[in-house]
Formats: structure tokens, C-alpha cells, sequence
């Protein structure tokens, strides 16, 4: 189960998260527990950043249609045990921001096909 709370924030916009399991981000492998995803109002840019470590994820990558609203959530890919954080959408935003895959992620998709975890977040 996760557990977001929106925050706000004078130049960014705020969700905190526990997200439940380790999962890879970009380059890195990062343990379950509490996360904060931030917009900048003013570059765009999404980062997700953990409560506990200094490890913070810059999502650069534009996902989804831009001309229609997108509910908030955390798109993961999930192949056997292992959870790929590959997409997030915030309220008030058409689009999402994605991780791209490594090149280790995109030899295993093309043997496994991954199963879709959808985490609703908070309005």
C-alpha cells in the first residue's frame, strides 16, 4: 500500500509517498520507504527525492497526452521481483515526467514483457 500527502510549496509542488518495496530509478536501486517527488514551478523539471539519503532522481522524459488531464500517480514496471519507477503525474499536469530505461532494462523488456503497477496519489 502507498500513502502520498501533497505539499505545497513556494517554488515547487510537493507529494510525499511510502512506497513499499525497492525499486530501480534511472541509474539507481532504492529501498522501500518515504519519498518526496518535486515539480519545479519554474523549470518544469520533476525530481524524486528520498526522506532518509541524500539520492535524488531527475525525471526528464515528457509521457502521456498533453491535451488531456492525467489523474496523479506512479506508473511502475514490475518484471518478476523487480519494481522500475517509469513514470509519475502530478495534479495539474496533462503530461508526466519518465525515468528512461537502462540499457540492462531495455535487453530484459525485450525478453519479458513487464506488468504495469498503477499508485494513485493525493489531489
Amino acid at each position: 500500500v502507498c500513502v502520498a500527502l501533497a505539499v505545497p510549496a513556494a517554488a515547487a509542488t510537493m507529494v510525499r509517498v511510502e512506497i513499499p518495496f525497492a525499486f530501480d530509478a534511472a541509474e539507481s536501486i532504492l529501498p522501500a520507504g518515504q519519498y518526496v517527488i518535486e515539480r519545479s514551478l519554474t523549470s518544469g523539471l520533476m525530481y524524486l527525492r528520498s526522506e532518509k539519503s541524500e539520492t535524488k532522481v531527475m525525471m526528464t522524459v515528457p509521457v502521456g497526452n498533453s491535451n488531456q488531464a492525467q489523474a496523479p500517480r506512479l506508473v511502475f514496471e514490475k518484471r518478476g521481483a523487480t519494481y522500475r519507477l517509469a513514470e509519475v503525474y502530478m495534479a495539474g499536469m496533462n503530461s508526466g515526467a519518465g525515468i528512461p530505461a537502462t540499457k540492462r532494462q531495455l535487453l530484459v523488456a525485450k525478453r519479458q514483457s513487464p506488468e504495469r503497477i498503477v499508485v494513485a496519489l493525493a489531489r
